[in-house]
């Protein structure tokens, strides 16, 4: 393993057993990053961590979907971590996992060290050797996302596939893998955990005791289906400020998600 720099939480890198490496092409189709985010959605219910590349396509996808749905994230840079986040694909994603308290951004290679065609290939090991297995959403035939499966198969870790159309260029590297038995058809979202022989998560205990009375006061306001902050502040008649600020604070302490569109959950 090599050595790493980093952003974020290192805790992660310890949780070798409930990392999962979610990889794909930068210029995937629609329906290949709908079929990723819906993934991971369905992985939520579950005790495991989104390892990805920080690229755009299912890359982002991935770690996009990871935090949305309450799972933290390691994302593996193919440059040094002082040109982090201009030289990723994703910037703004990049600035959004670097915000996410329990989440990591981590890099092998020397602080200035520039992306090249050399360094992603051994971002591509890292992502196999950091994660118990590699599912490929979308793979061409050349796709870096087939070095992380070879890296994978060579480090005796299950391989995870969602079958391609046949005789599609787009999907050579999934039907290569398919029909060289060198992994699995994921099939159906509902056996992902019986699948993947994952752990269900937890369940959620909330230790409100330990809260200030006014964020008791939203918390019980918040369920599990998204509101906005305007109708919080209409459930709990507080000032924009205060919601807002206690917003923040739950969100770090783990109580609540923020989704897209500054909607406010609590978490499951």
């Amino acid at each position: 393993m090599p050595n790493f720099t980093s952003i974020g939480n290192l805790d992660l890198l310890e949780q070798t057993h409930k990392n999962i490496a979610v990889v794909g092409a930068r210029r995937a189709s629609v329906f290949s990053q709908n079929i990723c985010s819906e993934l991971i959605k369905h992985l939520a219910r579950f005790d495991c961590n989104i390892v990805s590349g920080l690229a755009y396509g299912i890359d982002s996808s991935a770690h996009k979907a990871a935090l949305d749905n309450g799972l933290d994230t390691i994302a593996v840079l193919g440059c040094g971590i002082n040109n982090f986040p201009e030289q990723t694909g994703n910037p703004a994603l990049a600035r959004r996992i670097q915000d996410h308290p329990t989440s990591l951004i981590v890099s092998q290679f020397e602080h200035d060290s520039p992306a090249s065609k050399f360094s992603f290939p051994l971002r591509n090991k890292t992502i196999a050797e950091l994660s118990f297995c590699v599912i490929v959403i979308q793979a061409g035939a050349e796709s870096g996302s087939l070095i992380t499966a070879t890296w994978a198969h060579k480090l005796a870790k299950k391989i995870f596939v969602i079958p391609g159309q046949f005789l599609s260029d787009s999907f050579a590297g999934n039907n290569f893998l398919l029909s060289n038995s060198l992994a699995e058809p994921i099939l159906d979202f509902e056996k992902l955990g019986s699948q993947l022989e994952l752990v269900p998560k937890p369940p959620k205990t909330y230790q409100c005791t330990l809260l200030s009375p006014v964020a008791q006061t939203i918390l019980a306001s918040l369920s599990l289906e998204p509101i906005n902050i305007e109708e919080l502040i209409q459930k709990t008649a507080l000032d924009y400020a205060i919601v807002s600020k206690q917003l923040s604070m739950l969100e770090i302490q783990g109580y609540i998600k923020r989704s897209p569109g500054m909607l406010f959950s609590r978490k499951s």
